[in-house]
């Protein structure tokens, strides 16, 4: 009651707003932005006319006598959370690691699928160790979902990493995809331009499996209740990890499996169809050699296996300036026409593996899209044979 002003959700979306707003005017009137002073950290464009207030009183003089912040400290970003995980503490699984490596470039999805104990988890949660920090773009579009949700501030700036969110697999749909009578984001949308990482994929609810499908190929979510309509981001990269029978031994090379036919088929048949046809690469995490593991060998790096995959991605934001989107995962049919060019004998070779593989216009795009990004890490500028041979044979697993 003593008029002071706190702090505000969804601050850093009305800088935005408005900043779009004057642009539009162009400086015929440039709109005047009050907000609480607690909030003055999800200020990020000051061409407007702002108003920092600690209380209504502050506010209307600062009005009054027209006395506007003009120039904003630098902004500043949350603080990076510092993990001991390294892609270096891997021993062995080779495959999967390239399988990341590939999917880190151009923010494809990826689905491990192996034993339990073989690393999987592990792998996965190495994986925002090597990806490249986000543009300011980018940064500023992460932000905004935090920022209406009350989150930012907690964090103390801007979000310059990477998201990566592990829901548990007893999450709901609301909690996943968001909701609610005042509908918040969901995990789907906190993971935007990051990582949503699900463990125990076939675990999760059907309903809440199948309910990826559009968020995953529109890159966004709708959220309608009876007298509003809102509208997420959720430009993720999806990492699922799932075992391949019930017990999780079909296939072990070390353990029997005691699942029948009937049951691995009921089993594997929660990630099919339409979920695994978005699915862009497919790595198997097998059981590592008891030897190796002994002898302890450190592998590369995550900060050497990032620097190339920043290549790649500086190389696709070049690529991608004039269109709406940054990465070969995002590309449209006509960038795909545009980039991914095959010549006579590729192009023959790749139409009949197609056509006994059975792919679909989907899992056609897929398998262009990781043959882009794989002569992307070799930095050429035409897609040959063997880029193609190693996207197929990330999309073979999803065509048994």
């Amino acid at each position: 009651m003593d008029g002071s002003l706190r702090e505000v959700n969804g601050i850093l979306s009305m800088n935005c707003y408005l900043h779009d707003l004057d642009q539009e005017l162009c400086g015929k009137t440039s709109p005047v932005f009050c907000f609480p002073d607690e909030n003055i950290q999800e200020i990020v464009y000051s061409s407007l006319s702002l108003v920092p207030a600690s209380s209504l009183q502050n506010a209307i003089e600062s009005i009054r006598s027209k006395t506007f912040l003009w120039q904003l400290p630098q902004v500043q970003f949350a603080p990076d959370n510092q993990s001991n995980d390294d892609m270096r503490d891997t021993i062995g699984q080779e495959f999967a690691k390239r399988a990341i490596e590939v999917a880190a470039s151009g923010m494809h999805n990826l689905l491990f699928v192996g034993p339990p104990g073989t690393g999987k988890t592990m792998l996965a949660r190495r994986i925002p160790t090597i990806l490249p920090s986000l543009h300011f773009d980018e940064s500023v579009e992460v932000s905004r979902i935090y920022s209406s949700a009350g989150l930012l501030a907690k964090k103390g700036g801007l979000i310059q990493n990477r998201p990566f969110r592990t829901p548990h697999h007893s999450a709901s749909l609301s909690s996943l995809m968001g909701g609610g009578t005042k509908p918040k984001p969901g995990e789907i949308s906190y993971a935007h331009r990051g990582v949503l990482f699900l463990d125990e994929f076939p675990e999760f609810q059907r309903h809440v499996i199948h309910a990826l499908r559009q968020p995953l190929e529109d890159g966004f979510i709708t959220i309608t209740r009876v007298h509003s309509s809102v509208q997420w981001p959720s430009r993720f990269m999806l990492v699922a990890a799932m075992n391949p029978c019930p017990c999780g031994y079909y296939g072990d090379t070390q353990k029997n499996c005691t699942c029948t036919p009937s049951q691995i088929q009921k089993y594997q048949a929660k990630i099919q169809g339409p979920i695994l046809d978005r699915i862009d690469i497919v790595s198997e995490v097998l059981r590592v050699d008891p030897k190796k593991l002994l002898q302890m060998k450190s592998s590369e790096s995550s900060s050497d296996i990032q620097s190339r995959v920043q290549q790649c991605h500086e190389i696709q934001k070049k690529r991608y300036q004039n269109d709406s989107f940054h990465t070969n995962s995002e590309m449209d049919s006509n960038a795909l026409r545009r980039v991914c060019k095959l010549d006579s004998e590729t192009e023959v070779f790749f139409t009949e593996v197609s056509r006994k593989l059975s792919l679909s216009g989907r899992g056609h795009m897929k398998v262009l899209k990781v043959a882009r990004t794989i002569a992307d890490m070799r930095s050429s500028n035409t897609i040959q044979m063997d880029d193609i041979c190693e996207a197929l044979q990330y999309r073979m697993r999803t065509v048994e």
